[in-house]
């Protein structure tokens, strides 16, 4: 006898969530559930996806649940990580900083980049922050990060006269 029993409309669903979903685990998850469905036992299953057996019966006892929707039971759970705790600090200084050039605060670059910005914020702001929360910080502010361009400019057509050259061709 199969592990899981399945309704029409389980496997049904299941069987959605297996083509369309964009979720590489519930993907994973839902077509689990069919092959112990169709009679496989949890150790194939386990080998085939990689997972302990463990896992597989977690799954089972997931789909299983009837106090979670259905739409949530192939999901992972919410996991909010930890908050970031400078981001907004950096956010209100870049906001203010990056209209203006670093010429302005005595550097030489002309323009902005990342170690520039991180060297200014623990240098003016005593702000120690990382090259990735800076990026993600302008990011949020809705810059985007292009490298500039140096473009070579045409000779002016009188250039031999302002050296002192000759006035034929």
């Amino acid at each position: 006898m199969p592990l899981v029993q399945l309704t029409a409309r389980d496997r049904e669903t299941l069987e959605q969530a297996a083509r369309h979903s964009t979720d590489a685990r519930a993907t994973r998850r839902a077509l689990a559930l069919l092959d112990l469905a169709d009679g496989q036992a949890p150790g194939q299953v386990a080998a085939r996806y990689r997972v302990g057996r463990s896992t597989v019966y977690e799954w089972v006892a997931r789909w299983s649940d009837k106090q979670r929707p259905k739409a949530e039971r192939l999901r992972d759970a919410q996991r909010p990580g930890r908050p970031p705790e400078q981001r907004g600090a950096v956010a209100e200084v870049l906001g203010e900083l990056l209209p203006t050039a670093p010429t302005d605060h005595g550097y030489r670059h002309p323009a902005w980049t990342t170690p520039l910005l991180v060297a200014h914020l623990a240098r003016e702001h005593q702000l120690a922050v990382s090259d990735t929360t800076v990026r993600r910080a302008l990011r949020g502010l809705g810059y985007r990060w292009k490298r500039p361009r140096f473009v070579l400019s045409r000779r002016d057509p009188n250039w031999r006269q302002a050296k002192g050259g000759s006035r034929g061709a």
